[in-house]
């Protein structure tokens, strides 16, 4: 008889909303301490990769919300690596 384990197939964006939900903040206020616009985080939260700028500034954009959400950044590139 096989178990089955719940894998984790959680995306780039789902694990941003819950890190942003955590902390009880909107998308506004992350952006104003990010410094980065509003739009970018929501396309980030819902994967709308195409409306991002380049690819070397998404990737600033994790590592600064990485420090923001106290997360390790090589996890969220890592992530939005795989997406």
């Amino acid at each position: 008889m096989f178990k089955t384990r719940p894998v984790n197939t959680r995306t780039l964006g789902e694990y941003l909303i819950s890190l942003r939900d955590h902390l009880g903040i909107s998308v506004a206020e992350i952006s104003k301490v990010a410094k980065i616009p509003p739009k970018y985080i929501a396309d980030l939260e819902q994967g709308d990769y195409a409306k991002l700028p380049a690819v070397v500034y998404v990737k600033g954009f994790l590592k600064t919300l990485a420090k923001i959400y106290r997360v390790d950044e090589k996890n969220l590139l890592s992530l939005f690596d795989a997406e």
